[in-house]
């Protein structure tokens, strides 16, 4: 029987799920996810749990940076302002041991992406308002289009470890489907 005939569902069917893990091992997910995978959970779970450290312990002051931004409603600023730090520490701390990965990796994301839309408003407003980032004692740190480089670098390490994640779980999902002969 032919493979490619289609009278042997099974052997066509393992024909292509061969081709494409052929295909899927020579992407640059799949080929660097060992060490790619952990050095980018690495970095940005420390930048996330940096980032968390002085707005956990100075929440007031974190309250004040977000309210300079005029985007959430005044109502809101107070428990936002108690709560993303410790989303941020949170999911900082499973990014780096490697638990819920995938529910990290996407948190984080939306973060980063809520940021960079938070500043990018503000920079297209005009507004001189400070970054309240990392370091909310430091009020000459105006948000610049730099900010706007960093986040978008950071995105793209977050869209990796996701893309990556979920290509490779869907891939060992399908593969262990593949009917024996």
């Amino acid at each position: 029987m032919d493979g490619l005939s289609g009278k042997n569902p099974v052997f066509r069917s393992k024909k292509i799920d061969c081709q494409f893990g052929d295909i899927m091992k020579k992407t640059f997910f799949l080929n660097n996810a060992r060490y790619l995978d952990p050095l980018c959970r690495w970095i940005l779970g420390s930048i996330f749990i940096y980032a968390s450290l002085d707005k956990l312990f100075h929440p007031a002051d974190f309250a004040q940076a977000v309210y300079s931004y005029q985007i959430l409603p005044d109502i809101f600023i107070n428990i936002f302002a108690i709560i993303l730090p410790w989303i941020e520490l949170t999911c900082g701390v499973l990014l780096i041991i490697g638990f819920f990965k995938k529910g990290s990796i996407l948190i984080i994301n939306l973060l980063l992406i809520t940021f960079l839309v938070a500043m990018t408003i503000n920079l297209f407003r005009g507004l001189e308002t400070g970054c309240g980032c990392f370091d909310l004692g430091n009020t000459s740190d105006r948000i610049n289009i730099s900010y706007l480089f960093r986040d978008l670098l950071l995105i793209g390490m977050g869209a990796y470890l996701y893309f990556s994640n979920v290509t490779s779980h869907r891939w060992r999902r399908d593969s262990s489907k593949a009917p024996s002969m």
